[in-house]
């Protein structure tokens, strides 16, 4: 926004304008610059058609029109310029500034506001030049040949006739003025020309245009002034090259028309240029930006502070499907920030834009083939000094590459992880399986040491039987043939209770048998739970292995101070022999009933700590043949249970509920292992909080239906 400042304020006794006569139009609108003329109330006077042209009025009546009624887009400061203008009698100027003028386009341009008085003095309106900095192209095009006719010629007594007013006008335009005889020389020209091009007034009086023109620009103008002193345009504009005094090069733009004197015949061309190198050097900056922007492979966008497109870069053009030079008018910033919810979530960032000046983020761009493509983006909304948005810019690149790399990695990280974790696993196993093949041997071993003596005593307990039967009958007879023995028998029988001793001896040998069976079946079992010699597979007893397992854990259903007793419940089906490695199943056994005995364990203090009353404790091993021909060991408990959320990872490796130092968390995932792998089976568990588990041993019943045979 434009200031007035005092060192933009001018004196207003050397620049207001006293009040032309109204023959001041005809003059006024010949001249090649856009100018206006205002009252008090900033109702409109007049204007040069150059200032009708450039805001679009041309067909549009001014009289009495307000400068907000004629152009209500116009930055409200220049009114305010205007009404300083009223008010201090000063001249007020304003820098370059985007201005919307005809077709809706903006120009940048600069401008001036000076006061102009009426017969008795007093301030009774105002003077607006404007200056175009960039016009648009279509701001060359000339006008059209209806309204050149429509035009009457500038006679010379009108010059006279408003020669005061005019050469005001003419001194302190913003823009270089001159008159110029035919033959191309100055007649007069105003400060503006002298200071653009770096000479003084007296030493551009005495040369022609052709000695200040560029050497490749002298014939740029002769096709144009052929045409208007024929009278077929009534003016022209071009750009052109200038010599500077010190040889730079300076750029104009420049308008010409001519004046006519009362014969209707050329009499002067009338000059106005303004200087517009910084213009071209901009330009050749835009040019080289925009080559620059159009070499890259992002997509570059452009917009006004309606979020309309203004430019859109090669890169984007081609994402988007469009020509080189198709227009962006139906196009929106929003239409190219990457959303997924486009009605919500463009609207949202938008506004984001819009409260804090920059939008950074990751989304998803429509292609013309309803393809999405994934974009990283920065929005950044650029402001003027006042704070106020002037224009948006964005940039756009496709991330897709990136992703899928991302995508690549992720999984290679997962690969990874899943190799890591397979990796763990098959230590565990391996650790695990040592374990169970070293406390096989142990077992096997101290089965056979045990085995050695047991048989001897078993073997002998026969002998020691049938000697003690015989020396039970030769004691009989005895008694029978001498019941009356001499006094020191009858004390030694009555010292050893000799009839309690015939009544128990029997019964003592007989419980020696009972326990010598009983360490037999016992050596039995563990030499059936190591099987030390079996690495392959074999057919064997299922329940024969579940037996054996049992015998070695059956202390722990036996009851305790501490706990009740556990009821166990076999419930075996009619099963063939199967094809298995039967150490291992034995394993997988020995941890699923170590768990179920766990578990129940877990019960009983839970309980405890509420002092409630816990159902009896109860393991149920139930087996059968089921209608696929596959061998089902169902082995359930009445325990805790496992929580849901947590059942999902009871096979993973190291996974354990049970505290530190109770579990290695490696039971579950090796029989998991031994089960799917080795045996081609299955194992699954369905549990229910506070009620029970279940787990199920489906398994084939020949090498041949399994998936893992070795």
């Amino acid at each position: 926004m434009v200031q007035v400042p005092a060192s933009r304020a001018r004196s207003p006794r050397t620049h207001s304008i006293h009040a032309p006569s109204h023959r001041w139009d005809a003059s006024l609108d010949s001249l090649p610059t856009a100018i206006a003329r205002f009252d008090r109330q900033l109702c409109c006077i007049g204007a040069s058609q150059r200032w009708r042209h450039d805001f679009g009025l041309t067909a549009r009546p001014l009289a009495g029109q307000t400068l907000v009624q004629l152009l209500p887009d116009l930055p409200r400061h220049w009114q305010r310029a205007c009404q300083h203008s009223l008010t201090t009698g000063e001249t007020v100027e304003g820098e370059a500034e985007p201005v919307r003028i005809a077709g809706d386009r903006l120009s940048y341009r600069r401008w001036r506001t000076s006061p102009w008085c009426g017969p008795n003095g007093s301030i009774d309106g105002v003077w607006l030049w404007s200056e175009a900095v960039a016009v648009p192209a279509a701001d060359t095009a000339q006008p059209t040949q209806a309204g050149l006719k429509s035009r009457p010629a500038v006679q010379p007594q009108q010059f006279q006739a408003s020669e005061s007013e005019l050469r005001t006008i003419f001194e302190r335009a913003g823009v270089g003025l001159n008159f110029q005889n035919l033959d191309g020389r100055f007649v007069c020209l105003n400060q503006r020309w002298c200071e653009i091009l770096g000479y003084s007034e007296a030493e551009l009086l005495g040369l022609q245009f052709r000695d200040i023109t560029h050497p490749a620009d002298h014939q740029l103008e002769q096709p144009h002034l052929a045409r208007l002193l024929a009278g077929e345009i009534p003016n022209f504009t071009i750009e052109k090259r200038y010599i500077h005094k010190n040889g730079q090069v300076v750029w104009v733009n420049l308008t010409k028309t001519v004046a006519y004197d009362v014969s209707g015949q050329p009499q002067h061309f009338i000059t106005a240029i303004a200087d517009i190198s910084e213009r071209k050097q901009a330009e050749r900056e835009q040019v080289r930006l925009l080559a620059a922007l159009d070499a890259t492979t992002d997509l570059v966008a452009i917009a006004d502070a309606n979020g309309q497109l203004c430019h859109l870069n090669r890169a984007g053009r081609q994402r988007l499907g469009l020509a080189p030079g198709a227009s962006l008018t139906t196009w929106q910033l929003r239409d190219l920030i990457g959303c997924a919810e486009r009605e919500v979530s463009c609207d949202r960032s938008i506004a984001e834009l819009r409260h804090t000046g920059i939008l950074r983020g990751e989304g998803e761009l429509q292609q013309p083939d309803g393809t999405k493509i994934p974009i990283s983006q920065v929005a950044i909304a650029h402001t003027n000094d006042a704070g106020e948005i002037e224009f948006f810019s964005l940039i756009a690149r496709d991330i897709s590459d990136r992703k899928r790399i991302e995508v690549t990695l992720r999984q290679q990280a997962a690969d990874l992880e899943q190799a890591l974790r397979q990796l763990q696993a098959t230590q565990a196993q391996l650790v695990q399986t040592e374990k169970m093949s070293s406390l096989g041997q142990l077992v096997a071993g101290v089965a056979h040491e045990i085995n050695n003596p047991v048989n001897f005593i078993y073997g002998n307990l026969s002998h020691a039987r049938c000697y003690l039967n015989d020396l039970l009958a030769l004691l009989a007879n005895y008694q029978q043939h001498y019941p009356e023995p001499v006094a020191a028998i009858r004390e030694q029988e009555a010292a050893i209770e000799i009839d309690f001793l015939l009544d128990d001896l029997p019964k003592l040998l007989d419980s020696m048998y009972t326990g010598a069976d009983r360490i037999k079946t016992i050596v039995a079992s563990l030499r059936t739970f190591s099987r030390t010699d079996e690495s392959s597979f074999k057919e064997v007893d299922l329940h024969a292995g579940l037996d054996s397992t049992l015998m070695l854990l059956q202390s722990r259903f036996q009851p305790h101070d501490d706990r009740p007793g556990i009821e166990l419940v076999k419930q075996y089906g009619e099963l063939p022999r199967l094809e298995c490695y039967p150490s291992q199943l034995n394993q997988v056994f020995m941890n699923l009933l170590v768990n179920a005995l766990d578990a129940l364990d877990a019960r009983d203090q839970q309980y405890s700590l509420t002092s409630g009353q816990p159902q009896p404790r109860c393991i149920r091993i139930a087996t059968e043949l089921t209608p696929t021909g596959e061998a089902s060991i169902r082995i359930a408990d009445n325990g805790l249970g496992i929580p849901v959320e947590i059942q999902q990872r009871i096979f993973d490796p190291f996974f354990t509920t049970k505290p530190v130092g109770q579990g290695t968390g490696l039971g579950l995932s090796v029989s998991y292992q031994i089960i799917t792998e080795r045996h081609g089976g299955r194992l699954t568990c369905q549990s229910t909080p506070q009620q029970g588990t279940e787990f199920t041993v489906t398994l084939p019943l020949t090498a041949s239906q399994t998936t893992g045979d070795e």
